[in-house]
């Protein structure tokens, strides 16, 4: 037990990024960049560059912010990987778990860059910026495609486990299946600009959002509950 234990403590670090990687995504998106409510897809261009004209300085702080965080995300997926592969000896799962994890990581930041290149010349065609804005706001939701993946990996992981103490409960697999189907939607905000669909409305912009976050709370913590287990990982 005291050789697993310093590899147990450091582990649990990798669950507390997830809880920085929230503060720093939430608090530059929704504070620093000005970005609750969500922008609506009809405004035109100029109303769109006067935005990034005024809350240019904001919006650069909250990319940055946002540019950590998505970092930060990368050690929960990596702590996920490995207890789906040492506690349930399912390695193929892991690796779908974490690659996934890392694409999703890859695809925010396209949408972080988008908006913070749109604040960094805001004084260009608004145009360009309606453009890198409506990129922005697309690709940070189209990267819903890796978080399904990623959560199917964990649901399979956990319904297919059928030793003892497994990570997961399993009311937690069927929290996955609700997830991944109800994010859908988000794949239309490509066609839709008002109602519901569109990247700032109710299905489109609030569920998403706070679908993604309640399944995260009860993922990492057991996550830390399983990591308070004496039996060694590795």
């Amino acid at each position: 037990m005291t050789n697993t234990q310093p590899s147990v403590r450091y582990d649990r670090w990798s669950v507390y990024s997830l809880y920085a990687f929230a503060v720093l995504a939430f608090g530059g998106s929704l504070f620093a960049a000005g970005f609750l409510p969500p922008w609506d897809p009809t405004w035109d261009a100029n109303k769109i560059a006067e935005l990034y004209q005024t809350k240019g300085f904001g919006i650069q702080i909250g990319m940055m912010m946002l540019m950590l965080g998505c970092a930060l995300y990368l050690p929960f997926c990596a702590i996920t990987s490995e207890l789906i592969e040492k506690r349930l000896g399912m390695p193929l799962m892991a690796k779908i778990q974490f690659s996934s994890g890392i694409a999703a990581v890859a695809f925010g930041m396209m949408a972080v860059a988008a908006w913070g290149i749109a604040a960094f010349r805001p004084e260009r065609d608004p145009q360009i910026t309606q453009l890198m804005n409506d990129m922005g706001w697309i690709v940070f939701f189209w990267d819903i495609a890796f978080f399904q993946l990623q959560g199917a990996a964990v649901m399979f992981a956990t319904f297919f486990y059928k030793g003892p103490n497994p990570v997961w409960p399993r009311w937690m697999g069927y929290m996955f299946v609700v997830g991944a189907l109800g994010v859908f939607p988000a794949y239309g905000v490509i066609m839709f600009k008002t109602g519901w669909l569109a990247y700032n409305g109710l299905i489109g912009y609030w569920f998403q959002v706070i679908a993604f976050g309640l399944m995260l709370l009860p993922w990492s913590w057991y996550c830390l509950v399983a990591l308070k287990d004496d039996e060694p990982m590795l």
